[in-house]
């Protein structure tokens, strides 16, 4: 069994406990890989204040709470998608300048999809937010993790 360890964010992070009412912002939030990250915050700029940029370099949970309680994320982040997608945020992807997109298609597989969908720019992808229902089952990734390897060897 394979998966992106985001697809677990919510045992740890549950979104109930996440939302905030003072963080709803802008009605869309962007997260660029942290390689666009120079090319996003001029577009976010230029996009004006519907469009509020997170930047990649913040704390996991930091993002996390950002993501969960925005209107739509939009982003070249492969974790950024996976976030809004496990946490049933409208979501799309734009391609990013500088990764691969063999990530976000291994990404999809592991899920049971090939139907991903990248859009060349910010403004072509909110115009395609998805709000499908992500299915993907995290008991078998929970199994495979090897937890045998933390267990306490000591006989004393």
């Amino acid at each position: 069994m394979y998966g992106d360890p985001g697809l677990l964010s919510p045992l740890a992070f549950p979104k109930e406990h996440l939302l905030r009412e003072d963080l709803i912002a802008a009605p869309v939030t962007l997260i660029p890989n942290l390689n666009d990250l120079p090319r996003w915050q001029s577009d976010a700029a230029r996009l004006g204040s519907d469009f509020e940029l997170v930047s990649p370099m913040g704390t996991s949970a930091q993002i996390i709470q950002k993501i969960v309680n925005s209107q739509a994320v939009v982003t070249s982040s492969l974790h950024g998608f996976v976030l809004a997608e496990v946490y049933g945020v409208p979501r799309a992807l734009v391609v990013s300048g500088e990764e691969p997109l063999f990530k976000y298609k291994d990404y999809f597989a592991g899920t049971g999809r090939d139907n991903l969908q990248v859009f060349p720019t910010i403004e072509n992808a909110v115009k395609h937010l998805s709000d499908d229902e992500l299915k993907f089952d995290v008991q078998p990734l929970l199994e495979a993790f090897p937890d045998y390897l933390w267990e306490n060897t000591d006989e004393n």
